[in-house]
């Protein structure tokens, strides 16, 4: 199966898609940084930079994955909705899909696709190219990211109170910094930490590692 990883990123997909035996066989991915840390850990896979001047094949992919940018959508942005600047460049995604043709498409974004009508959007245009269609509400437990199950590991949520006296390992939360935008592109290792209320820093291994990747992989060095 040959796997067209859109909106790529550091490579989460590609990730679970080796792990599963897919064969990843194309990036497309923007950010400096990212582009970067691909090559790093996929140094035989291409990346395109621009979605917007990507034209596949007909049938060229048997699987198209992609998580569009989500800042329109969330909860925690603007909510203007999916037509907006950034978040509407997932219509660029439909349009690689409706060129490529491929079996399967596997779109991620955030939970706020729900409320701000971008998940309507999205599956309204899958529905117009033929595509049938199954939604998922994933929590960070179901996917091995800071389980439940763990005695001690903090889940990952805003936290904005004071550390209080007396406070323990188990009560504490992380808050994570969020995902750079385009202007942040160059400082994108600076925003791989994680705080505690104390204000010390989780180091950007910790954070790998509570995502679900692999230690050191977004280290360079240049």
């Amino acid at each position: 199966m040959k796997h067209l990883d859109l909106f790529s990123g550091i490579g989460g997909f590609t990730l679970a898609a080796q792990s599963l035996g897919i064969q990843t066989v194309q990036f497309v991915e923007i950010h400096d940084y990212c582009c970067h840390v691909l090559t790093k850990n996929f140094p035989n896979i291409p990346i395109h930079r621009d979605i917007h001047t990507f034209h596949p094949q007909p049938n060229q992919y048997d699987l198209i994955t992609g998580g569009s940018p989500c800042q329109d959508l969330s909860l925690a942005g603007t909510r203007s909705g999916i037509t907006e600047e950034r978040s509407s460049l997932w219509f660029e995604m439909l349009r690689v899909i409706d060129e490529a043709k491929p079996k399967f498409v596997v779109w991620e974004n955030v939970k706020g696709a729900i409320y701000t009508g971008g998940l309507s959007e999205v599956l309204c245009g899958l529905s117009e190219l033929g595509y049938g269609f199954d939604v998922e509400i994933l929590s960070a437990a179901e996917v091995r990211i800071c389980g439940k199950g763990s005695s001690w590991l903090p889940t990952p949520m805003s936290y904005s109170g004071k550390h209080r006296p007396g406070q323990t390992k188990l009560d504490l939360r992380l808050r994570l910094l969020p995902t750079p935008t385009a202007t942040q592109g160059g400082d994108f290792p600076k925003q791989l930490k994680a705080y505690l209320p104390t204000g010390q820093v989780l180091n950007p291994q910790f954070v790998e590692w509570i995502m679900g990747f692999p230690i050191d992989w977004t280290d360079l060095q240049f």
